[in-house]
């Protein structure tokens, strides 16, 4: 089991854009094995996170991982193509914080994003809700802007 130390908020590889993945080989597996394992310890410490990114965990990578009872994937260079224009107020909790703090923030209720998988496949999905908030505050990460 590979977990990895969350960063936490102030750190500078998190106030950076991640560099974009060129290919999937075995150094980015390990990528994602530590961000699977990172985020299974953090699920079982506390409920609601269901997403990590690779530069929270130290890696300068454009890498999302997602995990809920239903559903696990992987998103390699994300990138929001579509934006609802209805917005939602919502209300996010990030392990990068260095307190259990709750933030108002506004978001696009509807999303469409195009990305690669672990294994090369190219994607473009609709996701809506708390997934889409979820997606957008991780794509923020990959960014630099938390």
């Amino acid at each position: 089991m590979a977990v990895r130390q969350v960063l936490k908020q102030g750190h500078m590889l998190l106030k950076e854009k991640c560099n974009e993945v060129d290919r999937v080989d075995s150094s980015v597996a390990l990528v994602i094995e530590d961000l699977r394992d990172t985020l299974t310890l953090f699920q079982k410490e506390r409920k609601g996170d269901y997403a990590i990114s690779a530069p929270q965990i130290g890696y300068p990578f454009r890498i999302i991982y997602y995990q809920d009872p239903l559903r696990s994937f992987t998103l390699i260079n994300p990138e929001i193509i579509w934006k609802s224009q209805e917005i939602v107020d919502t209300v996010e909790v990030c392990c990068t914080c260095n307190s259990i703090t709750k933030k108002k923030v506004k978001r696009h209720k509807l999303i469409r994003i195009q990305y690669s998988d672990e294994h090369g496949n190219e994607f473009i999905e609709k996701f809506i809700n708390e997934l889409a908030f979820t997606l957008q505050h991780k794509i923020e990460h990959l960014d630099g802007r938390i």
